[in-house]
């Protein structure tokens, strides 16, 4: 069953809404919610993912030998994998 929202919360989520969010996402992609916890102080969200001991593995090897973050190589793959331009 789905978890019913307090009226306040979705009013909050309609205002905060754009018609055009950044990032160029369509109008119909669901609201992102911020809070003091999911976001860092320099205003990356955090989300957790799940990966298996190969994937693990990979992006540890990856981040050893490329010397970036497991984090980094993973958001160069989102960005690659769903075309999005970061310069």
């Amino acid at each position: 069953m789905a978890k019913r929202a307090r009226l306040s919360q979705l009013k909050k989520d309609l205002d905060q809404a754009r018609p055009t969010p950044p990032g160029g996402l369509s109008p119909a992609a669901p609201a992102i919610r911020k809070t003091d916890k999911s976001t860092t102080p320099g205003g990356l969200l955090r989300r957790t993912i799940y990966v298996t001991e190969a994937e693990w593995a990979a992006l540890l090897e990856r981040s050893y030998t490329s010397g970036q973050s497991v984090s980094e190589i993973i958001r160069q793959a989102v960005r690659q994998r769903l075309g999005l331009d970061q310069e």
